[in-house]
């Protein structure tokens, strides 16, 4: 419940003054023992927090992702984050790798 708190939080507010939010939400994407609603709560929040600032997060995830590549069930996980909407008049659909536009900041 707090994951998906937190997505709904950063998706609405700045959390980039925050660092150890993202580092929080990467750890439970890969917890060990964690399940599969974890997994989804986790990917929801991280998609929440990058959505709220792009600019600082967003470079980080698609690192994570391209940091991933020899792990395929880590970066399906980042892959399925959702990061779409509008703020400060960029539209960006991230999730499933579709980026629609996205000025870099």
């Amino acid at each position: 419940m707090a994951l998906l708190c937190l997505g709904e939080i950063g998706g609405r507010t700045d959390l980039s003054g925050l660092p150890a939010v993202a580092a929080a939400v990467t750890a439970a994407l890969s917890a060990p023992g964690g399940g599969e609603e974890v997994r989804a709560a986790a990917s929801h929040a991280l998609g929440g927090v990058t959505r709220g600032a792009l600019g600082h997060f967003l470079p980080g995830l698609v690192a994570q992702i391209q940091g991933a590549a020899g792990q395929p069930k880590m970066q399906y996980l980042l892959l399925q984050v959702g990061v779409g909407g509008t703020r400060g008049g960029d539209t960006v659909t991230f999730g499933y790798l579709a980026v629609a536009g996205a000025r870099q900041g």
